[in-house]
């Protein structure tokens, strides 16, 4: 079950890598993408059927911008949605707001954790929720 870490903070991506397996992933399942541009070559090769695509992405809806246009996260989550309609994409911020969630959400975010909320762990929130969601995968291919 491939997992797609689609976020431009090298330290968060580190620390998500680590409590993945935590939730059930396999390392060699995490594929890690720290811009727009490379989530775009990621979602391409995929397409391409060069590298399995993504059953759960978690995405920063404010990644750093592609070369040729601009892109953000929730873009990147729309295309995810567009192409593999069958993944479990959550959205991972810790700029997060009402507007920001509800865009997440409409593109076809399953999921949306604000890390910056007081008092929450987000790496044990952002596990449990990886949990439930590979859960879900899980007993719908069944």
């Amino acid at each position: 079950m491939e997992l797609w870490l689609i976020k431009d903070d090298d330290s968060v991506n580190d620390i998500a890598k680590d409590f993945a397996p935590e939730a059930g992933f396999k390392v060699e399942e995490i594929t890690i993408a720290r811009s727009a541009q490379e989530a775009r070559t990621l979602i391409q090769e995929a397409l391409e059927n060069k590298r399995p695509p993504p059953s759960v992405a978690v995405v920063d809806p404010h990644l750093t911008p592609g070369m040729d246009r601009l892109e953000d996260g929730i873009e990147v989550i729309a295309k995810l949605q567009e192409h593999f309609p069958a993944c479990i994409s959550i959205c991972l911020t810790t700029k997060g707001n009402i507007k920001l969630s509800s865009r997440a959400l409409a593109a076809g975010a399953k999921d949306y954790i604000d890390c910056d909320t007081p008092y929450v762990n987000w790496c044990s929130l952002t596990v449990q929720r990886l949990e439930l969601w590979k859960g879900f995968k899980e007993k719908a291919s069944c």
